[in-house]
């Protein structure tokens, strides 16, 4: 946490997104970007295994992760995640609106499910604050 000019203090949050579509990356990193609630730190990788590589030397407060990577399909996408770097929260953005997965994901330990479609600025920096606080 850092102190801005005016004497308040300045949430930064250390982001690592795991998506394999730069489209929706980009449209993420820009809703991250005008948060009112934090400043954030994003980094992006588009497969699962280069997104797990990156945490055996880097800090994360929270993953953003993609259900449909080109090495990692479905749940056992979060179940891995959730294996290797059980205490950072997972969201889980993805376009499968199918409530039976969204509740596995969050019995395998997402904190979050939403549909990219759903997805606002708002909402996004909203729901990172909260699934870090629990």
């Amino acid at each position: 946490m850092a102190v801005n000019g005016s004497g308040r203090k300045t949430v930064i949050v250390n982001i690592l997104m795991i998506e394999d579509n730069p489209q929706f990356a980009f449209l993420t990193s820009k809703y991250l970007k005008i948060s009112p609630l934090f400043k954030s730190d994003i980094v992006i990788h588009q497969s699962l295994g280069e997104g797990l590589k990156y945490l055996e030397n880097n800090k994360a407060d929270i993953i953003l992760l993609d259900l449909h990577l080109p090495d990692s399909e479905g749940i056992d996408t979060v179940s891995s995640v959730r294996s290797a770097v059980p205490d950072i929260p997972v969201i889980v953005l993805t376009s499968l609106d199918d409530e039976d997965v969204a509740n596995e994901a969050i019995k395998k330990g997402a904190q979050e499910y939403i549909i990219k479609t759903d997805l606002t600025a708002d909402s996004l920096s909203k729901t990172i604050l909260y699934a870090i606080e629990r």
